[in-house]
């Protein structure tokens, strides 16, 4: 019995969730700030004008990626009903990868350890992002070729 498409989103949130927590939590670390020890990881924030790095608690870094690639996972989940969606979803989430690891050498270059933990974060938003890209091309794939079979 095939799965329904909320259980399926069901299950690719939760899978987004989970990967996004375990990576966090191996990424954590403690610090001590004024003779309080805090547990956190340390990633690169996005301003409107600047990039700078800074040291976030391991729950709200958790609550705020955790949250994004719930989404996608939900989405990514919903769309994947076909063999051809997961091998089409599959193909891009790699490509995407490779991309991303490619494209942000230059924020391990000029921040370091955040750096470092912000390119893996966003190197699971681009395979789960790729993922919902390839099942939607996969998607318009088919309804091209019945169209030129009708």
């Amino acid at each position: 019995m095939p799965l329904s498409g909320f259980v399926r989103g069901l299950i690719g949130a939760v899978g987004g969730l989970l990967a996004t927590s375990i990576l966090l939590l191996c990424l954590a670390e403690t610090r001590t700030l004024y003779s309080k020890t805090q547990w956190g990881v340390h990633l690169v924030a996005l301003s409107h004008w600047q990039r700078y790095a800074t040291f976030y608690s391991v729950w709200s870094a958790i609550l705020l990626w955790g949250a994004i690639h719930g989404i996608l996972g939900y989405t990514l989940g919903c769309q994947l009903h076909s063999r051809r969606h997961v091998t089409f979803a599959l193909i891009t989430a790699a490509l995407a990868v490779a991309i991303a690891l490619l494209q942000d050498r230059r924020l391990v270059a000029q921040f370091g350890h955040a750096g470092e933990n912000t390119v893996w974060l966003q190197a699971v938003f681009a395979a789960l992002a790729g993922g919902c890209l390839g099942a939607w091309v996969a998607e318009r794939w088919a309804r091209r070729t019945r169209r030129r079979i009708t």
